[in-house]
């Protein structure tokens, strides 16, 4: 009976495996298959060999169609280091992520309604097809490059929030204090590697120490739209003035707590 059929009764037998081998070889002369590889009938298949890995909800351009899939993968990524010898990594620092919140423009990503230029583009660029998904984060320093640590003071353990948006500083936009519209802005989980991860990777400058005492983990963690409310709050003076706020989302609530906190009528 062959190894995987049925038996009258319909219940499943179990047989030994047997490995094909070349031909004009025998058994005892085929060499071994390599560990943790996966079969596909009598094909062998290794598994991906990431060097220090780590868990990650991505899309992958590849595997996942835009237009035919949604969702986002569960695997396994090459976890973020820091090269003492790479200028590029001076500033940068690496977070163990706590907690992660999940934004309309994720959701976008999920049904493949947003981002695909981003996303695509952007891997496109770094020779990559996979992106981890993912922008409000709140995580622990567990190393950092010699500039974070001199010019920021960072220290491994404290708690971390992060802006969304990495500019380039140099764009007019940047220079006369507009970073948030600058033409060269890098967004995290979109057009960078993001926090749907067990690490992340970050420059030290749009980094925040967060104090728990103070704010919940689970709250500090989207202190990034908590700051596009305040932002568009701020842009004029709301003191005895009435504010409609179209859509109250989550960024909407924050915008109606903070008209009120401002003087709105």
């Amino acid at each position: 009976m062959k190894a995987g059929s049925r038996t009258r009764n319909g219940n499943l037998t179990r047989g030994r495996r047997h490995t094909p081998t070349r031909p004009g070889k025998s058994a005892r002369d085929a060499k071994p298959e390599p560990k943790g590889a996966a079969s596909i009938g009598s094909q062998r298949i290794p598994f991906p060999r990431v060097a220090e890995p780590m868990w990650a909800l991505t899309y992958d351009v590849e595997m996942d169609k835009w237009e035919k899939t949604r969702g986002f993968r569960k695997t396994q990524v090459a976890k973020p280091r820091i090269d003492p010898k790479d200028p590029h990594d001076a500033d940068q620092v690496i977070l163990k992520l706590k907690y992660t919140g999940f934004c309309g423009s994720d959701a976008g990503i999920w049904f493949r309604s947003s981002f695909k230029a981003m996303i695509h583009n952007s891997l496109k660029a770094e020779g990559k097809t996979t992106r981890v998904i993912g922008h409000e984060v709140l995580g622990t320093v567990v190393e950092m490059g010699a500039v974070a640590e001199a010019h920021y003071g960072f220290k491994e353990g404290e708690l971390m929030a992060s802006e969304s948006h990495i500019t380039c500083g140099r764009c007019h936009q940047c220079l006369i204090g507009q970073r948030h519209v600058c033409v060269n802005e890098k967004i995290i989980g979109i057009s960078r590697d993001g926090g749907f991860a067990e690490y992340i990777k970050l420059p030290a400058n749009v980094l925040w120490r967060t104090d728990p005492n103070k704010i919940r983990p689970e709250v500090a963690a989207i202190q990034e739209p908590f700051g596009n409310a305040v932002h568009a709050s701020t842009a004029v003076d709301l003191r005895g003035k009435s504010v409609a706020i179209f859509g109250v989302g989550a960024i909407g609530q924050f915008v109606v707590m903070i008209a009120k906190a401002l003087g709105a009528s």
